[in-house]
């Protein structure tokens, strides 16, 4: 007489409950393309939108650059870059333009690049509201109005010769500037 047994099944788990884990395989950190170091022509190109500012921001120096005659020096660099600006009549709008439409707009440039193109452009309209400002309110130039309007006059051009000295340099360096007023601008036009 065989003897029947009743053995309780083996337990298994579910399919749907065990997770295979993939075999470790080496992965390599590939960076970003924001945050690779851009290429020599893309430094360059990123800090030449800067000089816009700056070329606008002339008009501004003249109270800095008489009570600082040895700044005037290193000015000097631009001064045929400057001459032929403002020989040309509109240049200031063609390269406003040229730089919004050719370098911000162009996304085939890299994002290093258009940002700080678009910095640039920012603050060369900044520049705007001191121009609609002053030929709101005409100052005399002597007396407390004068003093008043030097004062102005300097903090306008110390804050662009900052900016295009910072956004330049960084751009040469191979890092991205911020500069303060445009920087959250500019990073939510360039995409």
């Amino acid at each position: 007489m065989a003897m029947k047994t009743t053995f309780a099944p083996q337990w298994r788990p579910c399919a749907r409950l065990v997770r295979r884990v993939p075999k470790c395989r080496s992965t390599k950190v590939v960076p970003k393309a924001s945050m690779r170091t851009p290429d020599t022509a893309s430094r360059v190109l990123g800090a030449l939108p800067y000089l816009l500012p700056l070329l606008d921001g002339l008009r501004y120096s003249r109270y800095f650059l008489r009570a600082a005659p040895a700044a005037a020096a290193l000015l000097q660099p631009i001064l045929p870059l400057a001459q032929l600006y403002f020989s040309i009549p509109f240049a200031g709008l063609v390269a406003f333009f040229g730089i919004y439409l050719g370098i911000v707009n162009n996304a085939s440039l890299p994002r290093f690049v258009r940002l700080h193109a678009m910095q640039a452009v920012l603050v060369d309209i900044l520049l705007i509201i001191p121009g609609l400002v002053e030929s709101l309110f005409r100052t005399s130039l002597f007396g407390a109005g004068g003093q008043v309007q030097a004062m102005i006059y300097n903090v306008i051009w110390v804050y662009v010769l900052v900016c295009f000295v910072y956004g330049a340099g960084s751009s040469v360096l191979g890092s991205m500037a911020r500069i303060p007023l445009v920087a959250e601008a500019a990073d939510q036009q360039v995409r």
